[in-house]
């Protein structure tokens, strides 16, 4: 079942954000970036020496991609990474831990390296951190929530936050739970709601919703949708369970 799943989801455009030398998979969380190494004189020869400087640069520019990553609105990893505590040191560690999925070797001399970076993995500490509900027992006919962005600017975070017009928050990284916050991310993010990731994490029958406008990276519900969704008593252990999917332009 799993194999099919995931043969089915290939199917659908993954939702990707172009950054130096790669992209930022949104749809299976990774940062994939690829480097070459193309010094093929002297001791650049040596293949040892051309996979040392491809390697060295792939550390340099995932570390620079990284940080820019927002863990939720205009927090960055980069900015929890700069401090002094247990969180900083294990999201320094853990940035160390990007791995080479592959290696090509060219006929005239060269090498070419691809480095991902697992985000889940990753900054699950940033999300446990900061997760503050309860696991809550999911009762009701609702399986998750499906949240429309498409047609708005929208700056990815890994732990975005849906709003009412009046302010009332009913997606955000505190109302996740930290049982939630160890095993996965708040969101997932797909381009067609008939990806089949969409029910994979959002059940066969999610609560619909549909975003008005984003304002400093918030996504702000239409007026029809925040009362259906605080009309909802389900919606918090949803959200809490991280069974929400938001679909956005590729």
């Amino acid at each position: 079942m799993l194999f099919l799943l995931c043969s089915l989801a290939l199917a659908f455009d993954p939702v990707l954000e172009e950054v130096s030398g790669g992209h930022i998979d949104w749809s299976a969380l990774e940062l994939e970036v690829t480097i070459t190494s193309q010094h093929t004189t002297g001791a650049w020869q040596d293949r040892r020496l051309q996979e040392q400087d491809a390697h060295d640069r792939l550390t340099s520019i995932i570390d620079k991609i990284a940080a820019d990553i927002e863990v939720t609105p205009g927090l960055t990893a980069g900015s929890l990474m700069s401090g002094s505590d247990a969180l900083a040191a294990r999201l320094s560690d853990g940035l160390r831990r990007w791995g080479v999925e592959e290696a090509r070797y060219y006929h005239r001399g060269g090498v070419a390296l691809d480095g991902s970076l697992d985000l889940r993995i990753w900054l699950a500490p940033a999300l446990v951190e900061q997760a503050g509900a309860e696991d809550l027992p999911i009762t009701g006919e609702a399986t998750g929530l499906l949240v429309d962005a498409r047609g708005h600017r929208l700056t990815l975070t890994l732990s975005p936050e849906l709003t009412t017009a009046t302010g009332q928050r009913i997606v955000h990284v505190s109302a996740l739970s930290e049982n939630t916050a160890r095993m996965r991310t708040p969101v997932i993010y797909v381009s067609d709601p008939a990806d089949p990731r969409t029910a994979s994490r959002a059940g066969d029958a999610p609560i619909f919703a549909a975003v008005a406008e984003v304002q400093d990276g918030v996504m702000i519900l239409d007026s029809a949708s925040a009362a259906r969704l605080t009309a909802q008593d389900q919606i918090p252990a949803l959200v809490a369970a991280g069974r929400v999917v938001v679909v956005v332009d590729r």
